[in-house]
């Protein structure tokens, strides 16, 4: 739909926008998210991380178009989306819930 392949190798330095540098960090958190949640066995530490996560994708989706935008900037910003949706997905099946595609 955005007119770009996913691209795993794209370059990733023209990601500058405070909004997709905050997404990016907080998508670096997941793994000491994981473990918190299982070390305290709370599962509503990762609901908080996924509140926070919805709200730093919606204000990224604000202002990172990825349709129409200069072929470099919008691959490196659809795979940001796409890690994100990873990141959503996995979260929402380790809370038992099965995540729309």
């Amino acid at each position: 739909k955005c007119g770009f392949d996913l691209c795993t190798d794209c370059e990733l330095q023209s990601l500058v926008e405070p909004e997709a540098i905050s997404l990016i960090a907080h998508l670096a958190k997941f793994d000491e998210v994981i473990y918190k949640t299982y070390a305290d066995l709370e599962p509503c530490i990762l609901v908080h991380y996924l509140f926070l996560l919805r709200n730093e994708i919606g204000r990224a989706i604000k202002v990172l178009p990825v349709k129409g935008s200069n072929p470099y900037v919008g691959r490196a910003r659809l795979l940001l989306f796409h890690a994100a949706q990873l990141v959503l997905k996995k979260s929402l099946r380790i809370l038992g819930i099965t995540p729309l595609d």
